[in-house]
């Protein structure tokens, strides 16, 4: 959606949303989940490592926009990818959930709890705005 169709749609002057938010274009899914977003990005992670890729401690999401409350997106993701018995959990932030993801992951690696861990984040914030 450009930022003209979102002026159009709420009324407001042409180039405002743009000329105050610097974003000329919106991307909404249709069917997609951030489960399906976040398991597809790892994915994409992983095939340039090929047999390299080993298996990470720990799933962490990092998501402002969580796909539902129980369970946590991280699992939702862990369960796309076919991954069993990895322990996952969610830091939901708002804007700041990777941030405060990688002090978390980097306290656990720290502490000597894990040693590898995968931080995804997936939003899909579009399928909750209700325009009219």
């Amino acid at each position: 959606m450009t930022a003209e169709e979102i002026d159009a749609l709420l009324s407001i002057t042409p180039g405002w949303t743009e000329r105050h938010t610097g974003v000329a274009r919106r991307h909404y899914v249709s069917t997609e989940t951030s489960a399906q977003l976040g398991a597809a990005a790892i994915r994409d992670m992983i095939e340039p490592l090929g047999a390299s890729f080993t298996m990470p401690d720990l799933l962490l999401g990092a998501s402002g926009t969580p796909q539902q409350p129980i369970p946590c997106n991280a699992a939702l993701i862990a369960a796309e990818l076919g991954w069993h018995g990895i322990p996952c959990f969610d830091v939901n932030a708002t804007c700041l959930s990777f941030v405060v993801a990688l002090q978390v992951a980097s306290g656990l690696i720290a502490a000597g709890h894990v040693s590898r861990i995968v931080i995804v984040c997936a939003e899909v914030a579009s399928k909750g705005l209700h325009w009219i």
